[in-house]
């Protein structure tokens, strides 16, 4: 990416709602300063549609894939005011189709954030979709959404609070051992190595985004940690990490109910940042969560490529 095209996306990254997740100074800490990209588009001299991505080379081609801890990417979008629907969906067509024109990576696979909303100028270009959910929860205040908590839900807060006491830290090291061991005892490796969550940790406390919280008993031992990132809308539960030894202490609940609190107390959704899995989608909809769609955007050129994906997922 050219200094000067980096430099217009940070000038539109300050005048636009941008997730956490494509702020430039995230991408830089995930990604690395030269591994990610953007593609970008005027009217004008005006940017009115960014696409943020992170580069990865197989076989000697770049692809698009998500980058470590990272839950969105895809395109953004600067409407013009008071537009109408006719002149939205052709704005949204002639911006979308002009980014996608640009791309010449044969693979790429994104999430969208849920700002983005048709995606048929994709597909018309060649890309394919399926849908993900996450879930959130957007009130008033904490009492509002506390009534909504399965009664289940808040008499084991109620339980853990009894015996542990939660604490905000700067000491990123003990939640990535329990991330560790939640993965071991699946044989597999954590997903991502201790140096970027230290890299991308104080990259956050710098521009004060960020919030890690430990649950621990009476002797100090931690239960569970919880990591907190935000921007202007939302905060997102980015990681945890339970002690095997102390489940049943409902630790975690404990720690998303101080978590979901302070969100909702600075005026932000907190966002439980999804997950497809049947046990993990019930717990979230124990604090009333609701559903919300987004995209999953991919695209696969060239026969060797559609294959090799292919094969790839049929051996895990």
């Amino acid at each position: 990416m050219s200094s000067s095209t980096k430099d217009e996306y940070l000038e539109f990254s300050k005048g636009s709602y941008l997730p956490v997740f494509v702020q430039p100074w995230w991408l830089d800490a995930v990604c690395g300063t030269e591994d990610w990209d953007v593609l970008i588009y005027k009217k004008g001299t005006a940017i009115v549609g960014v696409w943020p991505h992170y580069k990865v080379v197989r076989a000697r081609k770049v692809f698009w894939t998500m980058p470590p801890l990272t839950k969105f990417l895809g395109v953004y979008l600067s409407h013009p005011p008071n537009q109408n629907d006719n002149k939205r969906q052709s704005f949204e067509k002639e911006v979308i189709t002009g980014l996608a024109t640009q791309i010449s990576s044969p693979f790429i696979q994104q999430n969208f954030h849920y700002t983005f909303g048709s995606w048929l100028p994709l597909l018309w270009n060649g890309f394919s979709q399926t849908t993900g959910y996450s879930y959130e929860i957007k009130a008033d205040s904490y009492d509002d959404a506390l009534k909504a908590f399965k009664p289940s839900t808040r008499r084991d807060i109620k339980k853990a609070a009894s015996i542990l006491k939660v604490e905000e830290s700067n000491d990123i090291n003990p939640l990535y051992r329990l991330v560790v061991e939640i993965f071991e005892k699946k044989n597999k490796k954590a997903p991502y190595p201790q140096a970027l969550l230290k890299k991308l940790d104080t990259t956050c406390r710098q521009h004060s985004a960020a919030k890690l919280l430990y649950a621990k008993d009476a002797h100090g031992h931690i239960h569970a940690g919880i990591y907190l990132v935000w921007d202007t809308e939302r905060c997102y539960y980015l990681i945890s990490g339970s002690d095997p030894q102390h489940l049943g202490s409902n630790a975690n609940t404990l720690l998303l109910s101080y978590a979901i609190e302070d969100a909702l107390s600075r005026g932000l959704i907190f966002d439980f940042e999804g997950s497809m899995i049947e046990s993990i989608e019930s717990y979230f909809r124990s604090f009333g969560a609701i559903q919300r769609p987004y995209h999953r955007i991919s695209r696969i050129k060239g026969l060797f490529f559609r294959i090799f994906f292919m094969l790839k997922s049929l051996v895990g």
